[in-house]
């Protein structure tokens, strides 16, 4: 499963898991990109990412920071449009709510996580909010099986055709719409945990 990453140090993107070898593309701070599967190569950790042109290379893992999906954990909390706490655009949070904390604290704003909520709301969350990582396998699951739910459709569907080729023809489309039909239910099982939290807010 591919995860979003934010560049926090300038870096390039090599062919092979390999600083002596070929490399074919740059990538600056605060880049954006999804990265797979890792790979340790000659003690060192590396990611393989794609960017938006569909190119895949490898980058050392240090130089990323990977997305993480979190929950509140205080009942009542807040988030930032900046790093000024005293702003009256404060947006309140509560014990349950799931955020994406997209960069980490740094020297010159140790305080602060920069956040993205379900929607793509962007904020700032005071370090001192309480928060634990969450495990994304719900999501993840329930579109696995969703997927595998299709394909015993598409077995069943493709059996009772009356040719051979009118049978494998049912069966590939019924995959192409399973695979569409698992990502959908993916990200709906995210996006309602966020708006579940969103509603209990109201009451």
């Amino acid at each position: 499963m591919q995860r979003k990453a934010v560049v926090i140090k300038d870096t390039k993107i090599y062919k092979e898991p390999n600083e002596k070898g070929r490399w074919f593309s740059e990538l600056s701070k605060d880049e954006k990109l999804f990265v797979g599967k890792d790979k340790v190569r000659n003690g060192k950790r590396w990611y393989l990412v794609s960017q938006p042109d569909g190119k895949t290379g490898y980058v050392l893992w240090e130089t990323l920071f990977l997305w993480k999906l979190v929950s509140v954990e205080i009942e009542d909390g807040f988030m930032f449009p900046t790093e000024d706490m005293e702003n009256e655009d404060r947006q309140p949070l509560m014990k349950g709510d799931l955020l994406f904390i997209t960069a980490p604290s740094t020297e010159s704003k140790p305080d602060f996580y920069q956040v993205e909520d379900l929607f793509g709301q962007r904020a700032m969350l005071p370090a001192a909010v309480k928060h634990a990582d969450v495990d994304s396998n719900l999501s993840v699951n329930t579109g696995m099986l969703a997927a595998l739910a299709g394909l015993i459709l598409s077995f069943k569907y493709a059996f009772e055709e009356p040719s051979f080729w009118s049978g494998v023809k049912t069966f590939i489309f019924a995959i192409l719409i399973t695979l569409v039909s698992a990502f959908v239910v993916t990200f709906i099982v995210m996006a309602l945990q966020g708006l579940v939290a969103r509603i209990a807010r109201r009451f």
